[in-house]
């Protein structure tokens, strides 16, 4: 009789113990202890998310590098002649244009005088394009396709230069042109041409033709 007691208080005193155990965060099967590991995964997720970006980072500009390099490995002697004459035309446009505009001021204006210059500057305009597309047709389909965006911002100036152009040679064709009108115009093709050379030294710059 007192051996079954014993045997009764033992069971007794162990069910608590396995009650506790199969509790969630208790230390039985399939559990863990409370506060082993948690929150682990909160604090490494931001880490590694910087971690990914940096090595993206990282890859981009590795990327660029190896183009840059590439695009310059392709650049010949004679890419780069063209651009440093369609450089040169360039600027002769935008600096007639600028002189022809300081002429235009004050009681100095002739009309003769401004229209012999404006011819001499559509002369200037019609040598540079012919430089610039040849210059353009020089580069092989990976060289155009790198300056794709930049080609297509040169049209768009080259488009805005002939516009005042055609304005400037309305205003001339008159029996009395107006001087401010003139100028105005001339300085409208000057600061296009600024805009159309910057462009231009860039897609040097990306293709390695400037030396």
């Amino acid at each position: 009789m007192r051996k079954h007691i014993i045997y009764i208080a033992a069971i007794l005193a162990l069910a608590p113990v396995a009650a506790f155990a199969q509790r969630p965060g208790g230390s039985g099967q399939g559990g863990r202890p409370a506060g082993q590991g948690q929150g682990q995964p909160q604090q490494q997720g931001p880490q590694a998310g910087r971690g990914q970006q940096g090595a993206t980072d990282q890859d981009r500009d590795r990327d660029r590098t190896r183009q840059r390099d590439r695009l310059h490995s392709l650049a010949t002697t004679q890419q780069r002649a063209q651009f440093r004459s369609c450089d040169q035309s360039m600027e002769r446009v935008r600096t007639h244009a600028r002189d022809m505009g300081r002429s235009a001021q004050g009681k100095a204006f002739q009309s003769e005088q401004s229209r012999q210059q404006r011819d001499q500057l559509r002369e200037h305009v019609r040598a540079m394009e012919q430089e610039h597309e040849r210059m353009m047709q020089g580069l092989n389909e990976e060289q155009q396709a790198a300056i794709q965006t930049r080609s297509r911002d040169m049209e768009q100036i080259r488009g805005r230069v002939n516009t005042h152009l055609r304005a400037l040679d309305e205003e001339l064709a008159k029996d009395s042109p107006d001087k401010n009108r003139v100028r105005e115009h001339l300085r409208s093709v000057e600061r296009e041409m600024k805009e159309w050379q910057k462009h231009h030294r860039r897609a040097g710059d990306d293709l390695g033709l400037k030396t």
